[in-house]
């Protein structure tokens, strides 16, 4: 199975993300969609995309989801 991207709801989740990352390969072929910032931040340099939602919200991660699949 493969994803095209991930939904990032804290800088928690972010950085257990980032761990599994850095001990698998160091980089993921993954677009990741962050509430804020601060859940971008850890994996920054890690991933091929990051879209952070507009606002922290549900519905504007989910518009920050779409932008990175829909362009």
């Amino acid at each position: 199975a493969s994803f095209e991207a991930l939904l990032l709801h804290s800088p928690r989740a972010a950085a257990i993300l980032a761990a599994f990352v850095a001990a698998t390969r160091g980089h993921a072929p993954l677009a990741i969609a962050a509430i804020s910032d601060a859940a971008a931040q850890p994996l920054s340099g890690q991933v091929q995309a990051v879209e952070i939602a507009a606002t922290p919200d549900e519905p504007a991660l989910i518009s920050a989801l779409a932008r990175l699949v829909f362009g």
